[in-house]
């Protein structure tokens, strides 16, 4: 039975290291070829997603890597896409556990104690500003948000735009799936405290990466939010950081080594 039990760990161990040397070579070849800008990458992964949506509809046909049950198991909910492409079901709530006083996810409650009590014991103080957001939360923080630039004279249209850039709308935030934290006040300045580095440097070994970093703005659509942390799990985390890329790109680059096993 021990060496049953052996040899499936060793099966499993050895499909990790072939899922991760596919995942290496891809964005190696991807660097290669120089030529194919951030620009270009960015147009064609928006138009991979347009070819999946209604656009008669805010709510995606065909939900992206997850399944629309938050707590499938058989769903990737570690991975899922939130953003202006791509909004969550209206209903969509997640279990959700208090960490130091902010709810998350509860199936990312364990590593994130984790990581906030790792960082003490290294003299590095991270405090929770912002967790799980539901979404009729963020619905009111976007109307608000619109209401705010009607008041200086914008029509509706050009309201709701400009404030789509500051504020998510509805169903559109990374904080509707309780897998993201805003870290120490929000602030810009964040990313000069010894904190960030800490969080740079060992996040991913609890599953988080900083999911706006400088240079990605035509990937990810946001601008650089350094308190902005992001759990993906610690295998993804580590693939992504090594990589150098963002959540967008290791979606398109996993979906295409997985379609080659």
């Amino acid at each position: 039975m021990n060496r049953i039990k052996e040899t499936l760990s060793e099966r499993k161990d050895t499909k990790m290291k072939v899922m991760r040397g596919i995942l290496l070579i891809a964005i190696t070849v991807a660097n290669v070829y120089t030529f194919v800008s951030t620009s270009q990458l960015y147009n064609s992964y928006k138009q991979a997603v347009d070819t999946q949506i209604d656009t008669t509809s805010d709510v995606p046909a065909l939900p992206p890597i997850a399944d629309v049950d938050p707590n499938s198991p058989q769903s990737d909910w570690q991975l899922r896409l939130v953003k202006q492409y791509q909004a969550l079901p209206h209903d969509y709530k997640p279990k959700l556990a208090t960490v130091a006083g902010t709810q998350v996810d509860e199936r990312i409650v364990s590593e994130l104690a984790e990581m906030l009590q790792a960082a003490e014991s290294e003299g590095v103080t991270l405090w929770l500003s912002s967790g799980y957001r539901s979404i009729e939360k963020q619905k009111e923080l976007y109307e608000r948000k619109v209401n705010e630039y009607k008041s200086k004279g914008l029509s509706s249209l050009e309201a709701e735009a400009c404030a789509a850039t500051i504020v998510a709308r509805p169903g559109m935030s990374e904080h509707n799936l309780g897998l993201a934290i805003d870290f120490n006040g929000v602030t810009n300045s964040f990313k000069e405290t010894k904190e960030y580095e800490w969080l740079l440097k060992n996040g991913a070994d609890y599953g988080f990466i900083l999911r706006y970093p400088e240079g990605k703005y035509e990937i990810t659509g946001v601008i650089f939010e350094p308190w902005h942390f992001r759990y993906v799990g610690s295998y993804h985390a580590k693939n992504i950081m090594e990589m150098n890329v963002v959540l967008e790109e290791y979606v398109v680059i996993l979906r295409s080594a997985t379609s080659t096993l």
